[in-house]
């Protein structure tokens, strides 16, 4: 099986496009309500206001308007629109999903429509528009078209033919070349031949095949499922070119997948960070908004909803100064420019310090507008002939560990935008700073002694030495309220009381560091013996001063 190496799709965009096209820029202008909306070649918008029966609606260029339905029925669904203006949809009579019936709205001639039921096939008793090609070829999906089987089958409506295809469920497409895209198969109506999924392409290994739509040249968008983890699907996302071979898009990636494609091979993408992004042949992905003319700063952009042949594209978005939501048409204004190269570069050594003891040189910058999405930065140091590429970020900020103590390195900044690079910025130069201390301090005096016996208030007398400075002693040892710390001295006097302590064995930790942390450390083990004192005297005719005896 072919092992998942997971590529992150959206990476992509912080890469430079290195394609001879160019990328478009749009403007965006409100369309339509509603979240799914499609169009044809002439421009011609059609949508529904959700995914639920409502009101369809067009936009012929004169604003959005309803679609006609017949009297008393109050929802309806636009499924598809040819390049002839003509709709195929469905009605819902009683507002219910199980009253499906087929219908095609026409041009009257007039900038408004008409509105025709379509015929159900055999003893089917309801069906459901799905689409229409540029040849007036109308694809339905009928509900018991055998009067058997309680399922729905896919018919054509050809001309005055009504041709049911019983072997076909869940019709998506047909193109003008008269074939039939379902969820399982592919199926060319002249000649009523089965052509079956594509082959499997090389390097994977798909478990299933979800294909999504079928262009007018026979190409198909395929999303190739490989594994699936708890939640995780792993698959990748390719072309098919019926008999020809795979383009594909993406190596194995997660949970995402293909949708629409136009006639060029531009394919919706959905699951990505804006919902549904566009893949434009040869250019990259993109998510809508990224596309947006940045003089345009009222729109917010979402997901894509098509993409047609010229690369108008119909996506969902808001607008922050009319209030408008809904469907937006993208019309290409120009070319997307490369952004600005970075401004304000800064590099400065970074000098060892005792919480961070290497050696670096930080650079750092700020974009010069809103085009950017990544950086490259590049370096020139000893032995470079020219500029070398370190690494790529999004961040502002770069710390190049890689540096020889001495010498001098040249930076510059590129920036990544999704037409292209930036011209590099103005180079900065620093001088790498000499590495920090490394050397430990070393104690080479201490009063206690492993083995040493002790008894009440002892004196810890500590000597360290070290090539810089000594920058602290410190004495640990059982009893003590808190350590004894000596600054700045490479010797030490620490009083340690052991009159609170049991009798018995305990160890002391004496230790020695300089400014960059280095350290040393001795623990030696001692024996605490116990001290009993004696009285006062008795009484007046009574012993002297006491004596006391030592106990252990």
């Amino acid at each position: 099986m072919h092992a998942p190496s997971i590529s992150m799709l959206l990476a992509a965009l912080l890469l430079p496009a290195n394609s001879l096209a160019a990328v478009p820029v749009y403007s965006a202008e409100y369309i339509g309500p509603g979240l799914y909306a499609s169009f044809n070649e002439g421009g011609i918008v059609i949508g529904n206001n959700s995914t639920n029966p409502g009101q369809p609606w067009f936009n012929n260029g004169n604003g959005p308007q309803d679609l006609p339905l017949p009297e008393g029925v109050l929802a309806a669904r636009v499924s598809d629109i040819n390049d002839d203006g003509e709709i195929v949809g469905t009605i819902y009579p009683d507002g219910q999903l199980t009253s499906d019936l087929p219908v095609i709205w026409l041009p009257d001639g007039a900038g408004g429509y008409t509105m025709e039921m379509l015929p159900l096939a055999g003893r089917a008793t309801r069906g459901t528009g799905v689409a229409i090609n540029n040849h007036g070829q109308i694809l339905v999906s009928g509900f018991g078209i055998d009067g058997i089987l309680p399922t729905y089958r896919a018919y054509v409506i050809d001309g005055a033919d009504v041709v049911p295809l019983l072997q076909l469920s869940n019709p998506i497409t047909i193109n003008d070349n008269g074939i039939i895209l379902t969820n399982v198969t592919l199926f060319d109506y002249a000649s009523m031949t089965d052509l079956g999924l594509p082959p499997q392409p090389a390097g994977i290994r798909a478990i299933t095949m979800s294909p999504t739509d079928l262009n007018n040249n026979d190409q198909v968008a395929v999303t190739l499922l490989t594994s699936v983890i708890g939640f995780t699907r792993y698959q990748a996302l390719g072309i098919y070119t019926i008999g020809g071979d795979w383009k594909m898009l993406t190596d194995v990636v997660t949970n995402i997948s293909t949708g629409g494609m136009n006639d060029i091979g531009d394919v919706l993408i959905n699951g990505a960070s804006c919902g549904t992004m566009v893949y434009f042949a040869d250019l990259g992905f993109y998510c809508p908004g990224s596309l947006l003319d940045p003089a345009d700063t009222d729109w917010t952009l979402g997901r894509a909803l098509d993409v047609a042949n010229d690369r108008t594209l119909l996506a969902y978005g808001s607008n922050a100064r009319s209030g408008e939501a809904g469907t937006v048409m993208m019309t290409a204004v120009g070319d997307l420019p490369v952004p600005a190269a970075p401004v304000d570069v800064v590099a400065v050594p970074h000098v060892p310090t005792a919480q961070q003891n290497f050696v670096s040189i930080d650079v750092s910058w700020s974009p010069a507008d809103g085009l950017t999405r990544s950086y490259i930065i590049e370096r020139q140091g000893p032995g470079d002939a020219g500029f070398v590429q370190l690494n790529t970020t999004t961040n502002l900020f770069y710390r190049d560990m890689t540096v020889v103590s001495g010498e001098t390195y040249g930076y510059r900044i590129l920036s990544v935008g999704l037409a292209g690079n930036s011209e590099p910025s103005a180079v900065v130069t620093a001088l790498a700073p000499e590495q920090g201390d490394a050397e430990a301090p070393v104690i080479t005096s201490l009063s206690l002694q492993n083995g040493d016996v002790v008894s009440g208030v002892v004196n810890i007398d500590v000597t360290a030495t070290d090539n810089v400075g000594v920058s602290l002693i410190r004495v640990v040892a059982p009893g003590m309220n808190q350590p004894c710390d000596t600054f700045d001295s490479s010797t030490a006097s620490c009083r340690w009381d052991t009159s609170g302590l049991t009798a018995g064995s305990y160890s002391v930790q004496v230790s020695a560091s300089d400014a960059m942390g280095n350290g040393a450390l001795e623990i030696v083990t001692v024996t605490v013996e116990k001290t009993t004192r004696g009285g006062k005297g008795g009484g007046k005719g009574g012993g002297g001063k006491g004596g006391g005896k030592r106990t252990r």
